[in-house]
C-alpha cells in the first residue's frame, strides 16, 4: 500500500454526536471518525464542543507552513475540559504517525473548507472540485492578514496552540460585579484575557485638543486611526488592524464569541467614520472594503453564529455604511490628494490611482448590500411623512436611526443658561 500523502489533523476520542469543526466546516461526529486528511498549508482553526448546542466551544489556531514533509497535528478530546487538547506524549505521537496508513481511507475525512462545497450530492466531481477550490481561496482571503505575532498578542498563547473559547473575553467586555467577581474566578471561567488593540471610540482626538478641533475629531476619527496604527500596530502597518478584523470576525462566526463581536464592531465604527484618512491611506481602505464585502458573504456559513444582518441586527452596520458613503462622496468631490503611503507594505492599490481604487471597491460593496441585503446606501429616501393605513387613517411616521444628521433626539441642540460668574469668565 502506498504511503498516504498530505498534511493531517487527528481529532481523537471525540464522543459520538459531539460538535467538531475546522475552518468554516462544522459537523457532528460519528463512530470511527478520527480526523481530517489532505489539509492544505496555511491558517486553520480547529474547534469542538460536547454538543451541537448549549455548550461552550473550544478552539485552537494552527499554522501549517509549506514543507517537503507532511505535517501531522494530533489533538485528543479531554473529557474534563470538554475540549480538544494537544497530544504531548512523544511515544503516542510516533504511534499515531505509524498507523496513519491503516486509518487513512475509512477513519479520516478529506478536507473541505466549508459546508457549501459538499452540500449537494448530485454535483459532478469537476463541479465539486471547483467549488472546493473557490471556498478554499475564500478561506485564504479571510485569513490573509493574520500573523503569528497577532495571535501571540491576542491569545497570549504559543505557536499552533493559540486557544480561545466561546467565553474568552477582553477586560473591557467583562461584566464585573463588585464583591462577587475576582481575578481568580475570571481566570477560571474566561481563561486568558484577550488582548485586542485598544480602540476607544469616546476619545478620538489628540491630548490637549479643545473646541472645534475636538468636535471635528469626534466626527472624523482619522486622527484616532492614524494614532492607533502608529503606536499599537507592529511596524506602523495597518495590516495588523485588518488581521484583527479577520480574527474577531471568524471567532464570532465559529465560536459565537461575544467579546470578539464587540471588537469587530469597534473596528468598523472606527474605520467607517474616517474621512481625511481615505486620502492618506487609500490602499488600506481598498483592502478594508474588499475584506468587509467578503465577510458579509460568509456571515451565515456557520450555524449558531451571532451575526444578524436583518432589520434589527444590521442596523448599526447599515447606518455606518450610509454615513461613510455620504462622506466618501464628499471626499471624491473635494478631490482630496491621494496618499502614496500604502501603509508601508510595499504593494499598491492595483491601478496607480488610490481614489479610483477606493471608489471602485466601494461600488462593489454598495452593489452587494443592495442586491443581497436590500440596503439602499445613497440616503435618498423620505425620512418623515404620513402613512395611510388600510382604514384610511393617516399616521405621522419617522425613520429611526438618523437623529445625528437631523439634529433630533439626543443630538438636538441644547440651550444652557450660564450663571453670571461663568458668563463673565466666558
Amino acid at each position: 500500500m502506498a504511503a498516504p500523502r498530505g498534511h493531517c489533523i487527528l481529532m481523537l476520542d471525540l464522543p459520538p454526536s459531539a460538535l467538531g469543526g475546522i475552518d468554516l466546516l462544522t459537523f457532528t461526529t460519528a463512530a470511527g471518525f478520527q480526523g481530517i486528511k489532505q489539509v492544505p498549508a496555511g491558517w486553520h482553526f480547529i474547534f469542538s464542543s460536547a454538543t451541537a448546542s448549549l455548550s461552550i466551544r473550544h478552539g485552537t489556531w494552527a499554522r501549517i507552513d509549506p514543507a517537503p514533509s507532511d505535517v501531522l497535528l494530533v489533538k485528543r478530546w479531554d473529557a474534563g475540559h470538554e475540549a480538544l487538547c494537544d497530544e504531548r506524549d512523544a511515544a503516542e505521537l510516533v504511534r499515531c504517525r505509524a498507523r496513519l496508513a491503516s486509518i487513512w481511507h475509512q477513519h479520516l475525512t478529506a478536507y473541505q473548507p466549508s459546508l457549501q462545497a459538499t452540500g449537494h450530492t448530485t454535483t459532478t466531481a469537476a463541479a465539486t472540485e471547483s467549488s472546493t477550490s473557490m471556498r478554499q481561496q475564500d478561506w485564504s482571503q479571510l485569513t490573509e492578514y493574520m500573523t503569528p505575532a497577532l495571535l501571540d498578542r491576542v491569545t497570549q498563547g504559543r505557536r499552533n496552540n493559540w486557544s480561545l473559547t466561546s467565553v474568552s473575553s477582553a477586560a473591557q467586555d467583562l461584566d464585573v460585579i463588585p464583591g462577587v467577581d475576582d481575578a481568580h474566578h475570571r481566570l477560571a471561567y474566561y481563561g486568558r484575557e484577550l488582548r485586542f488593540l485598544p480602540i476607544d471610540l469616546k476619545t478620538t482626538w489628540r491630548p490637549g485638543a479643545v473646541g472645534r478641533e475636538r468636535t471635528n475629531a469626534a466626527k472624523d476619527r482619522s486622527w484616532a486611526l492614524q494614532e492607533l496604527v502608529r503606536t499599537q500596530c507592529g511596524g506602523g502597518s495597518a495590516r495588523e488592524l485588518l488581521g484583527e478584523m479577520q480574527l474577531t470576525f471568524l471567532m464570532t462566526l465559529t465560536l459565537a464569541n461575544y467579546s470578539c463581536m464587540e471588537q469587530w464592531k469597534r473596528i468598523l465604527a472606527l474605520v467607517l467614520t474616517c474621512q481625511r484618512a481615505v486620502g492618506v491611506r487609500p490602499a488600506f481602505f481598498v483592502r478594508f472594503l474588499r475584506l468587509l464585502r467578503l465577510q458579509l458573504v460568509h456571515c451565515d456559513d456557520v450555524e449558531g453564529g451571532l451575526f444578524d444582518l436583518g432589520d434589527q441586527g444590521g442596523a448599526m452596520l447599515k447606518r455606518l455604511l450610509m454615513a461613510f458613503g455620504s462622506e466618501l462622496r464628499l471626499v471624491f468631490d473635494r478631490g482630496d490628494d491621494d496618499g502614496d503611503e500604502d501603509d508601508g507594505d510595499g504593494d499598491g492599490d492595483g491601478d496607480g490611482d488610490g481614489k479610483t481604487a477606493v471608489r471602485t471597491e466601494w461600488g462593489r460593496l454598495e452593489a452587494y448590500v443592495r442586491t443581497e441585503l436590500g440596503w439602499d446606501l445613497d440616503g435618498h429616501y423620505v425620512r418623515r411623512g404620513k402613512l395611510v393605513l388600510e382604514d384610511g387613517e393617516e399616521v405621522e411616521m419617522d425613520v429611526a436611526g438618523r437623529e445625528g444628521e437631523d439634529e433630533t433626539g439626543e443630538y438636538a441642540p441644547v440651550i444652557v443658561d450660564l450663571e453670571n460668574g461663568e458668563g463673565s469668565a466666558a
